[in-house]
Formats: C-alpha cells, sequence, structure tokens
C-alpha cells in the first residue's frame, strides 16, 4: 500500500514542479494595473493653443512631473508611465516649451492626440512613448 502510494506521489510531484516554470501559470496570478504620473486626457490636450500662458496650461492639465527652467529655456515635462498585468510598460513624455513670456511655444511628443499643428517632431536621440523593460 506504501509503495502504490509512493508511486503516484512521485509522478504527481514532478509533474506539478514542472509545471511550475511554465509561462501559463505566470498568467494565472493576478497583477494590478500600475498608472504614475500625469494622465493626459485627449479632450484636453487638442485644446492647447500656441500662446496660452504657464496658469492656462495649469489650469487645462494639472501640475506637470517635472519642470526644467534652467536647461531648455522654460520646459515642463508630462510623464506618464502604465503598466497592464502581464504587458509590457510603456512610458510617454510630453514636453511644453515657454518663451521668456511663460507663453507655449511648442510642443514635443509623440502622442497621436497632440495636433499636428501644434507638434514640433522628437528628436531622434529621444524617442518618446517607447516601451520600458
Amino acid at each position: 500500500m506504501k509503495h502504490r502510494q509512493l508511486l503516484l506521489t512521485i509522478p504527481l510531484i514532478a509533474l506539478l514542479t514542472s509545471s511550475v516554470g511554465c509561462s501559463n501559470l505566470k498568467r494565472l496570478v493576478y497583477r494590478i494595473d500600475v498608472n504614475q504620473g500625469n494622465y493626459l486626457d485627449a479632450h484636453e490636450i487638442q485644446q492647447l493653443k500656441l500662446g496660452m500662458t504657464q496658469p492656462q496650461v495649469i489650469f487645462l492639465l494639472g501640475t506637470p512631473a517635472l519642470q526644467e527652467p534652467f536647461i531648455t529655456g522654460n520646459s515642463w515635462h508630462y510623464l506618464f508611465y502604465r503598466r497592464r498585468e502581464h504587458q509590457p510598460a510603456t512610458q510617454t513624455d510630453m514636453q511644453l516649451n515657454f518663451d521668456a513670456q511663460g507663453k507655449l511655444q511648442r510642443i514635443i511628443s509623440d502622442l497621436p492626440e497632440v495636433p499636428a499643428e501644434l507638434k514640433s517632431p522628437a528628436p531622434e536621440s529621444k524617442k518618446l512613448g517607447s516601451v520600458v523593460k
């Protein structure tokens, strides 16, 4: 009797041990969505207009995640990081540049919601909307 239980237990343990490494088992474990940063609604982005003042932009989009007053003049970054369950994480960045009077001068972004007439192309060295590993 004990010998029979042992014969059944060993293959069962081997089967369970080998199935632990399967990628399908990972998907059974629930992972929450992680959203961090400035969530930008398409409707809000389409309301941006060149020449808007900084308080108007803050009223429309909220406070930026990063402000660079020294490096590129006066530049604001609206960053958004999203990781959905078992999919690769994505990060987007919309950069707003202001002139010396604090008026919106240009927008650098790969977001499709930004109207084409407001967009400046993103530099090749800094492609936005990339997958984060």
